[in-house]
């Protein structure tokens, strides 16, 4: 293969003719560098210091990156309190003739620290006014995981614009992946006694946020996390951080902050106030009544607390199979039928298994279905499908699914005969379950409809998804490699879009002790992985359909896909029960009761899914399920 760096953007893209598909399946799912892969904007030189900046062991102390994608700045443009002047190198760089955005990164004891430099001089004087009196000296500081650093849209935690106009400060603690970080937090207040080493990161990385803030000139900060984990732990924090020597932190004379009496500490050394609001999980972290929002509730009010890890809060984890992962075993019974896959105990040739279940499957058709319809009108479409690539190359799991859900929105739009925003969005919605169920038996089921249908013919049975993805594809080349037309594909070049947008799609054999797959080489044995997952898709669906109509919680009496309303129906009767009749039994060391402080798994609200762990938000994606 040619070195990427010399190609040109439109031939290092990720659909370009220079790559081989083989090479492009690695380069996906690597959320938004995956993005810049695919419109060739990423030569691996650009980023080199930063990439070793967040390497373990990295002995960088601060560096500046120039990312171009923003407005250029000019040497005579003011920067941020304290900050010492840019050297000549930066200056060269912030006056290069493409524009840039200035970052500056950190390492105070091991703890990467970064920030957006800049964001403070495109503040206008009415902005400053709405925002308050405060907003000149107050930051916001953000304790990210280690291993999730994505930038993705407003609202997210990790966009500095989400705090907009307050300037927001990032620590990311040495070691501490969501696992780490669900460790710690469900030890509470005793994760310093359990987990000392990985408490003292996150301390450290506490420390590392208040010296960058009061460096820069800030004399308040507000702490907040994107991960709730972290915020359970506060308590071994806070105690932790009142003995750390000269940068010792102590409790603020008038106490907590607010209402929720959320932790507030002055730290002398630093001249700087700080306040502990990592998340909303410090409101019901305690289990007393007196010290969590649940005894503040009265006149029969009730709360509905979100989560993406139902499992999580029973000593497990969703996204594993329950029998590979324990957890409570009345939640495990509960999760079983949406989760396990009931074909594969017949002794079948793949499993996906193991990297995603069921019910996520579903959410990840869920999350696709009313784009196919509106990938139907001319006017929307080159916007909608540039949206969908977008999306679908941060992330490799459950892809195949997504690009399923296209198809079968516009499979129904098409049954229903009327126009995009004049009814075929409404029959989608609501009609789909039944009217896409005919298709989903032909395609994943043997004539006898509970066979599923055998390997050597699955190919075959997936044309009309193959029909339907083609032109797609072709409409996805020619805007990446941004040519002005593009031909029919080859086989080289359908292999070579398929894996960029899906990766690599093999799964595991159930005969060999789940092991992995090799990745296809060839493009039939791409189009083969595909049609299995196509059908593994399609199988799940109808599973979770059947199980929904025999549960005797919900209100499903007919044969249905959990699609659009219907699996609004299925979803919301299944946390209802999960509520009342698993949770409510349970014993659990917070708030959540099952009656008036419920649990919502928002992991299977479509938009949001299973890629919570990789940098999605509910308020950015959900817009169809809430």
């Amino acid at each position: 293969m040619e070195d990427i760096a010399s190609l040109p953007n439109s031939s290092r893209s990720l659909f370009g003719d220079a790559i081989a598909p083989e090479d492009v399946m690695p380069m996906v799912g690597r959320g938004a560098a995956s993005r810049m892969f695919a419109n060739g904007k990423l030569p691996e030189h650009d980023l080199t210091a930063v990439s070793q900046f967040f390497q373990p062991g990295a002995t960088l102390s601060n560096c500046t990156a120039f990312a171009r994608s923003s407005m250029a700045k000019s040497k005579t443009r003011a920067r941020s309190p304290g900050t010492p002047p840019r050297t000549a190198a930066e200056e060269a760089g912030a006056e290069d003739e493409a524009p840039v955005n200035e970052m500056q990164f950190f390492n105070i004891g091991g703890a990467r620290v970064y920030f957006y430099y800049g964001l403070d001089t495109i503040r206008d004087a009415k902005t400053i006014q709405a925002a308050g009196p405060h907003v000149r000296d107050t930051a916001i500081g953000v304790l990210m995981l280690d291993q999730y650093k994505i930038q993705e849209r407003p609202g997210d935690p990790s966009n500095p614009f989400s705090f907009w106009p307050y300037q927001a400060i990032y620590a990311v603690p040495q070691g501490i992946p969501f696992a780490a970080c669900k460790a710690v937090g469900s030890s509470g207040a005793q994760a310093g006694e359990k987990y000392p080493l990985l408490v003292a990161s996150i301390c450290q990385a506490l420390i590392g946020l208040c010296e960058v803030a009061a460096r820069v000139g800030y004399r308040r900060l507000f702490i907040c996390a994107d991960c709730g984990y972290f915020a359970l732990a506060a308590a071994a924090y806070s105690r932790q951080l009142t003995c750390w020597g000269k940068q010792s932190w102590a409790p603020h004379p008038e106490g907590p902050f607010a209402a929720f009496r959320c932790p507030r500490f002055v730290c002398a050394a630093l001249d700087l106030e700080i306040v502990m609001c990592l998340g909303t999980t410090q409101l019901i972290a305690d289990p007393s009544s007196e010290r969590n929002l649940a005894g503040g509730l009265h006149g029969g009010a009730s709360v509905v607390y979100v989560t993406a890890d139902t499992c999580g809060w029973y000593a497990g984890d969703a996204a594993i199979p329950p029998h590979i992962a324990p957890t409570h075993p009345d939640v495990a019974a509960a999760f079983s039928p949406y989760i396990q896959r009931p074909w594969l105990k017949d002794g079948w040739h793949i499993s996906f298994e193991e990297e995603i279940s069921m019910l996520d499957v579903v959410v990840r058709v869920n999350d696709s279905l009313l784009e196919g319809v509106a990938l139907r009108d001319d006017a929307m479409h080159d916007k909608v499908l540039d949206n969908v690539t977008e999306r679908m190359l941060e992330f490799s799991s459950g892809s195949t699914a997504y690009l399923v859900g296209l198809w079968l929105g516009d499979a129904a739009a098409a049954l229903s005969g009327k126009p995009v925003w004049d009814g075929a969005v409404a029959a989608v919605w609501t009609g789909a379950a039944t009217s896409a169920l005919p298709l989903a038996l032909r395609v994943a089921r043997a004539a006898d409809g509970a066979t599923p249908t055998a390997k050597d013919a699955i190919v075959d049975a997936c044309a009309p998804f193959f029909e339907y993805i083609a032109p797609l594809l072709r409409e996805i080349v020619r805007a990446k490699t941004r040519r002005a037309e593009q031909p029919p594909l080859s086989e080289t070049q359908e292999w070579r879009a398929f894996a960029a947008l899906l990766g690599d799609p093999s799964g595991c054999d159930p005969s060999q002790e789940m092991k992995k797959l090799p990745p296809p080489t060839s493009y039939a044995e791409m189009k083969l992985c595909i049609a299995l997952r196509v059908q593994d898709t399609l199988l799940s669906l109808l599973a979770i359909g059947e199980v929904a109509r025999g549960a005797a919680y919900s209100a499903i009496s007919h044969a249905t896909l959990p699609l659009g309303a219907s699996y609004v129906e299925v979803i919301t009767d299944f946390h209802v029960h999960l509520n009342a009749d698993v949770i409510d039994k349970i014993e659990c060391g917070s708030a959540i009761n099952g009656r008036n402080f419920l649990l919502l798994d928002v992991r299977h609200t479509p938009g949001f899914g299973i890629h919570v762990g990789f940098g999605l938000t509910i308020w950015t994606a959900a817009k169809n399920y809430l």
